[in-house]
């Protein structure tokens, strides 16, 4: 079954939640993307890092 988070209540899902403000505050605020290419390498990179992450915790 699907479970669809409502609008404007982003808690419903806090570990997509504090993904989505990590790759934003890691990658997509701090980079300047030259290419689709480059972008793709970038979030590769940033959620690699992140599961990492997660897993040592």
């Amino acid at each position: 079954m699907l479970r669809v988070i409502e609008p404007g209540k982003p808690n419903q899902n806090a570990y997509v939640d504090s993904f989505n403000g990590h790759l934003r505050d890691q990658c997509l605020n701090e980079q300047w993307f030259t290419s689709m290419a480059h972008a793709k390498l970038a979030i590769e990179n940033i959620t690699r890092n992140d599961r990492r992450r997660v897993l040592a915790a």
